[in-house]
């Protein structure tokens, strides 16, 4: 009984496929009738403005298509800056918990990187990804400060670089900016710690 009621359905759909067809092509040879019938420069006008019509089609669909394409790269990018923020944030928090031995803040940390290694494997360019891993495995392997800073560093560039900026900064202008923020930060520290 089933084959049967679907061997109808699809009998009855072809049925309504060869209808539509058939009245297409009714309409064409209808259209095509009319088209011969005209005068030959009412013709070329009729053709002209069709063409022109098709061209306007074609150039609204582009710019429709161009400002959804904007929107999405302007959604991605702000994303993209949302997460730089937070693992840079993180990264020198771990890098001053490394500094000063603070063990239970380092556990926070970690807990938080872990928690956005997804949307980093999601948002983050590669090369981002790949400085982001090199970073982590120095740290792990618990290598040389200045080590440690040039992975950084990197790290910076490449997320800069994954924006759209142009590598305006030389490696010993960032190397001087980054000593100078853990500097005026530890003094901080200190200010805060004496008073």
């Amino acid at each position: 009984m089933k084959s049967i009621t679907t061997f109808l359905a699809v009998v009855f759909v072809l049925a309504v496929m060869a209808s539509v067809f058939y009245g297409g092509y009714l309409a064409i040879v209808y259209i095509w009738q009319l088209f011969s019938g005209i005068d030959a420069t009412l013709r070329l006008i009729l053709l002209s403005s069709f063409a022109v019509f098709l061209l306007g089609c074609f150039i609204i669909a582009g710019a429709l298509k161009s400002a959804s394409q904007t929107k999405l790269k302007a959604q991605l990018t702000e994303a993209k800056i949302g997460l730089y923020k937070t693992l840079l944030g993180l990264h020198d928090a771990r890098l001053s918990a490394l500094q000063s031995g603070g063990g239970t803040s380092q556990a926070d940390i970690l807990l938080k990187l872990e928690d956005i290694n997804a949307e980093i494997n999601m948002v983050a360019g590669g090369s981002v990804i790949a400085s982001h891993r090199k970073l982590e495995q120095a740290i792990s392997r618990q290598e040389s400060g200045e080590s440690i800073s040039v992975l950084h560093q990197q790290l910076v560039k490449k997320m800069r670089q994954d924006l759209g900026h142009a590598p305006n900064l030389d490696e010993s202008r960032l190397r001087f900016l980054v000593i100078n923020q853990k500097i005026s930060e530890s003094a901080n520290r200190e200010r805060g710690a004496s008073a």
